[in-house]
């Protein structure tokens, strides 16, 4: 009998880029161990953000250490073992009544 993947989604995800020291939007994907990483576009340094508040408030951080796994980054992919993206805290906002 064979084993149902475990899968979960994460859209609109805020990616800090390993030693870019910029981010980039994308959807993740959580499959069995792996996460795929696919971005809004194609990313370069010439395309990633900068700016500190975007970097500060950035959701998740992907590596390509200790294994670089797959990288396309002219076409927005990125496949690695889930623990090399890490998920960052975020400030809750409050919502005042």
């Amino acid at each position: 009998m064979q084993r149902k993947p475990t899968i979960k989604v994460t859209h609109g995800a805020t990616v800090l880029y390993c030693g870019h020291a910029g981010y980039f939007y994308a959807d993740m994907y959580a499959i069995n161990g792996a996460i795929a990483v696919h971005a809004a576009g194609p990313v370069s340094p010439a395309s990633i953000a900068r700016d500190q508040k975007g970097i500060e408030g950035a959701s998740h951080h992907l590596s390509d250490f200790p294994i670089p796994g797959l990288w396309d980054p002219r076409r927005g992919v990125f496949v690695v073992p889930s623990n090399q993206v890490t998920a960052r805290h975020q400030k809750r906002k409050s919502h005042a009544a």
